[in-house]
């Protein structure tokens, strides 16, 4: 059975449970929103990862938790916060120690660069960071339980540190966590002491992309995603993401020794002019480091669906890339469409995002897509290679071919580029122009 006892804290409530004992380091990094800090302990507010840092919503105090429980530490017990520049630091995020009578110390950071240390019953003492403040600092918060003594360190400076005794009342072990009075966040958090479990745990690979959840850790990538993980120039990798998209490097392609790859589907399938002849999917893939170039080729397999490239021509399909405002096919190859698998695999050099595209489908062969004449018509039947609806004396098969100037086909007063014989001539050469280019493949 665990001991609770309700503990108060600035006017946090908290509930604190007894451990089981462990011995190492554990690392919480926000960037992959993984690690420990799973028990919200009290206060109305949450912490969460937010842009690659924790983040606490309002007031709230979190403990390290494994396995359902708490985590306790014994002897000496260390933990080392760091902050993001011009993020962090808010409403009094800090660090927090609570003892096996209840005791509580705390090491809380404010927006004016100072950090302030102080113990159970009051006694406290301030270090403040140089400019610019302690946004861009890490402090170490350090119980030692043979001493009973309290440090408190500023990281960058080093030898910057001032100490409380009887810190917590003669307490043999302890429970780590963090703390804020309001919106706040931080960067990362390290947890050393005997009763602190090593994580991430070393030869562990919780999504088995071949890459140790402590290595992942170290690099920055994200132990629960096998679609984020950092490949090494020697020898490469091949990358399944959850979204059932594959990459494959070959080894030595990478322009430096490592790189942290990201593959996922993306948020939203980007808007832009897409190649003449071609519509978009909804099926995409966005590769990271956008812009990152290899010496040979990366292979790309991109699954899709039948009802995202619904309203194309599944035999058409191919694949183009988002420049940040075009869509284009330019070192794009060795596309080949697996209509079985439900899969697109093709060559590139460069990542960026990437999203299937095809031919419009054209059901009844008149020349005039199918989801043209189902937006205009409702059905397929009304519009065909020679049919003027509106008689205008521009048959349906050119306003759809001219759709680009706005031509309207159920309005007889649908606008011309040019009138008379000239018009005709010019409205010919344009059918032909675009009819011409618009199934290249």
């Amino acid at each position: 059975m665990m001991n609770r006892t309700l503990l108060i804290l600035g006017g946090l409530t908290m509930l604190a449970l007894a451990a089981p004992a462990f011995a190492g380091t554990t690392t919480v990094d926000f960037v992959t929103n993984t690690g420990l800090l799973t028990h919200t302990a009290s206060g109305p507010g949450s912490l969460a990862s937010q842009e690659g840092r924790a983040y606490f919503t309002g007031q709230n105090m979190t403990l390290l938790e494994q396995s359902g429980s708490v985590i306790s530490s014994g002897e000496t017990t260390s933990m080392t916060m760091t902050l993001t520049p011009s993020l962090d630091a808010g409403e009094g995020v800090g660090l927090v120690m609570i003892g096996d009578n209840d005791e509580i110390l705390t090491a809380i950071c404010g927006s004016d660069g100072t950090v302030t240390i102080m113990d159970w019953i009051g006694n406290y003492q301030t270090l403040e960071f140089p400019f610019p403040a302690a946004v861009n600092n890490s402090f170490t918060l350090e119980y030692n339980a043979s001493t009973e003594t309290a440090t408190l360190t500023l990281v960058e400076m080093g030898i910057d540190s001032v100490s409380l005794y009887v810190a917590l009342n003669g307490a043999s072990s302890v429970q780590v966590g963090v703390a804020s009075n309001g919106v706040a966040g931080f960067a990362r958090l390290v947890a050393t002491g005997p009763g602190i479990p090593d994580y991430p745990p070393v030869g562990v690979d919780t999504d088995d992309d071949g890459v140790m959840d402590d290595v992942e850790a170290a690099a920055g990538t994200d132990p629960h995603d096998p679609g984020n993980l950092p490949v090494y120039k020697t020898p490469g990798a091949d990358i399944h993401a959850l979204n059932g998209a594959m990459v494959v490097i070959l080894a030595g392609s990478l322009p430096s020794s490592t790189v942290n790859v990201a593959v996922s589907a993306p948020y939203t399938i980007p808007s832009g002019p897409v190649p003449a002849g071609r519509s978009l999917s909804g099926a995409g893939v966005e590769l990271e480091p956008d812009g990152t170039s290899f010496s040979s080729p990366v292979a790309v397999t991109l699954p899709y669906t039948p009802g995202s490239i619904a309203g194309l021509i599944e035999s058409s399909l191919t694949v183009v890339y988002f420049d940040g405002a075009n869509y284009s096919s330019t070192g794009i190859a060795g596309v080949d469409v697996d209509t079985a698998g439900k899969t697109v695999t093709f060559t590139t050099t460069h990542f960026t995002t990437f999203v299937i595209a095809g031919d419009l489908a054209d059901t009844d062969g008149d020349g005039i897509d199918d989801s043209w004449e189902m937006e205009w018509f409702d059905n397929l039947d009304t519009a065909n290679a020679t049919s003027d609806y509106d008689g205008d004396g521009i048959s349906d098969l050119a306003e759809f071919q001219l759709r680009g100037l706005g031509l309207d086909p159920t309005q007889p007063d649908a606008p011309l580029p040019v009138t008379g014989a000239l018009g005709a001539a010019v409205l010919a050469a344009l059918i032909l122009a675009i009819g011409g280019r618009r199934r290249r493949p």
